[in-house]
């Protein structure tokens, strides 16, 4: 198997404003905290992030760099300027994410924030993300291994069984690697019962490098997540994750938000989050009939959200800048041409005369 290291970079300009009073009247409130929405990274299907503002941190406001990240290594440039009235200031944070997770920088201290009298703040993140991902060539390896007669541990579901080699399994799965070191003897041999063949029949292919045969249909993605969560089979499950965003609707969300709620799948609850409240905010119809299926604690977290600005990325910039230059270019292209050829009439006209 051929493993080559790819590393791209993305930038993007995030602008988030808040009213200052409502902001100095969260200074008040214990663990009070802000949830911009959550971007994708066109470039990169398994990557989205956000920011979180947090107001009453230790006696200072705080905003957080939020990672969700299915790649072996994020790297993160952020520069953060707020702005009140004519009064600015700027924060850098520079940080490496191996998972998701968060990091954040102190913006300002409640003293300096209560003087503020505009009426609003703004927030401006400078953001350049430099990925590093591992791409398998060919899993010629992995080919090998899973179709070699000297697999050493047969795992049954139901009336189906596999056979498959223990250390696969005990380097994806802590808990299978228990459940192996709690064998006595000779006895290879390991029983699922809470998940079909299918779903375990896959989850082991991936284990060997194949993640090709895992299914787009929810429900089947759903039963992989599930499996995945139980045994700790975190790459598997970070696989899934990013797979069933892809899939979220209108129509499917709030069964979608159930499952990352019940099977810790973080990323994919923040993504469900930031679309809920987008939608909830919409009123759309086809949600809102669907919303008191949703987990209490999770709608709670969207309704409470609504009321928040929660940002946006400014996406044109650089087109604007390229749009700006080229009409300059031609400007004076333009005028040089108007230029020439009045040099060019007046210089026949000398000579007529």
């Amino acid at each position: 198997m051929s493993l080559y290291e790819n590393m791209n970079a993305v930038k993007s300009t995030f602008h988030w404003t808040f009213d200052i009073n409502f902001l100095k009247s969260s200074l008040m409130e214990k663990d009070k905290s802000f949830d911009s929405r959550v971007f994708p990274v066109k470039t990169f299907p398994k990557l989205w992030y956000s920011y979180t503002l947090k107001p009453n941190q230790n006696g200072s406001v705080w905003i957080y760099f939020n990672c969700f990240s299915g790649y072996e290594e994020v790297k993160v440039n952020l520069n953060v300027r707020t702005w009140e009235l004519y009064s600015s200031a700027s924060k850098k944070l520079e940080c490496t994410f191996i998972n998701s997770g968060s990091n954040g920088i102190e913006l300002f201290e409640h003293k300096n924030f209560r003087g503020f009298y505009a009426e609003n703040l703004t927030i401006t993140c400078d953001v350049l993300i430099n990925v590093k991902k591992y791409e398998c060539k060919n899993c010629f390896l992995g080919n090998k291994l899973l179709n070699s007669g000297n697999k050493d541990l047969k795992v049954i579901i139901g009336k189906k069984e596999i056979m498959v080699h223990k250390t696969i399994l005990e380097t994806f799965s802590p808990i299978f690697k228990k459940m192996i070191e709690a064998q006595n003897g000779d006895e290879n041999v390991l029983e699922i019962t809470d998940s079909n063949f299918e779903t375990v029949e896959k989850g082991i292919n991936f284990c060997y490098g194949f993640p090709e045969g895992i299914s787009s249909d929810i429900d089947e993605l759903i039963g992989t997540l599930k499996f995945s969560n139980k045994y700790e089979i975190y790459d598997l499950k970070n696989e899934i994750e990013f797979k069933v965003i892809k899939l979220i609707s209108k129509e499917n969300i709030c069964k979608i938000s159930n499952a990352a709620i019940e099977f810790n799948a973080e990323n994919l609850k923040a993504v469900c989050q930031s679309k809920l409240t987008k939608y909830v905010k919409d009123n759309d119809a086809s949600v809102m009939n669907e919303i008191e299926n949703l987990d209490k604690n999770f709608s709670k977290k969207v309704f409470n959200n609504i009321s928040i600005n929660q940002g946006y990325i400014d996406t044109l910039s650089g087109e604007i800048f390229k749009v700006v230059f080229v009409v300059f270019v031609l400007f004076l292209l333009v005028s040089l041409f108007f230029l020439l050829l009045t040099i060019i009439i007046e210089t026949k006209k000398d000579k007529l005369w």
